[in-house]
């Protein structure tokens, strides 16, 4: 996986979680919304055979991202960095190094998503639906 200069290992970001979670506040959940705008996260991916009219054989792999679901939600996750996910589950995915950005747009094309969780698996963070277009300049 390529390193974008940028990318701090997701300290800022996990920083900010950890100070929103703690103090429950709107400048807070404000600071980390801040910080997804200019985040670059890991987005785990799965291979998937697809079918393609076109190919020779009428089938392709492709990269689809990982979703989680939880009492019928699904949620697309992402990672601030690799240690985040875990062995057992980094072990078992492809990895993309993306920019928040791009997840949230990913997410947004798709009507079944609720949100994006960040950090699944440790200090979970999550962006609901309704905040994708504070993080997306479109």
């Amino acid at each position: 996986m390529d390193k974008n200069k940028d990318f701090d290992g997701g300290k800022r970001l996990r920083k900010k979680i950890h100070i929103a979670k703690k103090k429950q506040d709107e400048e807070s959940i404000i600071d980390v919304v801040n910080e997804l705008r200019n985040a670059y996260v890991i987005l785990p991916c799965n291979l998937k055979v697809v079918d393609v009219p076109l190919a020779k054989d009428g089938k392709d792999v492709v990269l689809a991202p990982d979703i989680l679901e939880t009492d019928g939600k699904k949620f697309l996750p992402v990672f601030s960095n690799i240690e985040q996910m875990g062995k057992d589950y980094a072990s078992q995915m492809s990895k993309l190094e993306k920019t928040m950005a791009e997840a949230v747009k990913f997410a947004m094309a798709r009507d079944d998503i609720t949100g994006i969780v960040v950090d699944p698996y440790t200090d979970t963070f999550v962006v609901l639906k309704q905040l994708f277009e504070l993080i997306v300049d479109e």
